[in-house]
């Protein structure tokens, strides 16, 4: 299977190895409840970054739980936090893993796209999924030397180029369904949470996107306000900023939801062209997928 995940991250940059993903429905509810409901925004988010995973669950997985997907496992910093993980990754290999948000828990509305209009518990609500790496019992920075022998990994090696044996950027990567090749994950893009609300910047790059929001926000101005439901500009709106405090308005509105979700993947395919259509490659695949 191959389909576009999404994560929210700052500006530092880091291998994706040991980390969790969601689809747009599930990252999105994330920033919406978790990071701009914060001013400055938690974890210092800037970003929304889009990759391409292709997936193949093992034998072993499937024979445990009858479907593509395996124990969802979160990861702090590298390391997973689930009970036994060791033991599952031992047993089942290192398989991509899936867990369902609820909407039905009145923690915001975003759904899936193609279940629009939809009442719970007819929605397709936000995914999470585990991508696990080398080593992941212990926390970047306190891996022990080899472990990536013992311990390495879901992500598939091979070389990615056109040169001879060489995978290019138009294949389908040769994921393998071993317990050492059950995914690969491939940088497809990325928008800025500035460009959501039109925040203007002089040019890209490295923190560009921060300090222009590092002097916006100490001014009065806020993307989203829980207490008024909808984002706050101190200035005029005709004041020249381009700045649409409009963008995250409405929480729990499942039509507004749904408009946002639209606008993102219109940025992605507008700005990323030479990428699948998002509506092409399909909205990533549900938990419980046989």
């Amino acid at each position: 299977m191959s389909f576009y995940l999404y994560r929210a991250q700052s500006d530092e940059d880091y291998s994706m190895e040991n980390v969790n993903m969601g689809d747009l429905a599930g990252v999105m509810w994330y920033l919406h409840n978790e990071i701009i409901v914060s001013t400055p925004r938690k974890y210092d988010v800037t970003r929304l970054m889009r990759f391409r995973v292709t997936m193949k669950t093992t034998p072993e997985s499937y024979a445990q739980v009858q479907n593509q997907f395996g124990q969802f496992t979160a990861f702090d910093s590298g390391r997973c936090t689930v009970p036994n993980c060791e033991q599952i990754f031992q047993r089942d290999g290192y398989v991509v893993g899936c867990q369902e948000l609820s909407a039905s828990q009145g923690l915001g509305q975003y759904v899936s796209l193609s279940s629009m209009p939809c009442t719970p518990p007819n929605c397709k609500e936000g995914k999470w999924y585990s991508l696990p790496g080398p080593c992941p019992s212990s926390y970047y920075n306190t891996r022990p030397d080899g472990c990536n022998l013992t311990e390495p990994g879901g992500q598939c090696q091979f070389i990615y180029g056109d040169g001879p044996g060489g995978v290019n950027a138009f294949d389908t990567p040769p994921v393998s369904g071993q317990k050492d090749c059950t995914f690969y994950a491939k940088w497809a893009g990325q928008i800025y949470l500035n460009e959501l609300i039109g925040l203007p910047t002089v040019e890209y790059g490295q923190k560009v996107h921060y300090e222009r929001y590092a002097e916006w926000w100490p001014q009065g101005n806020a993307e989203f306000d829980v207490q008024t439901d909808g984002g706050i500009c101190a200035q005029a709106a005709d004041d020249g900023t381009g700045v649409d405090c409009t963008f995250w308005n409405a929480r729990n509105d499942q039509m507004a939801c749904a408009e946002r979700m639209r606008k993102v993947t219109d940025m992605f395919d507008t700005k990323f062209p030479f990428y699948p259509l998002t509506a092409a490659l399909g909205e990533a695949p549900p938990c419980g997928i046989k």
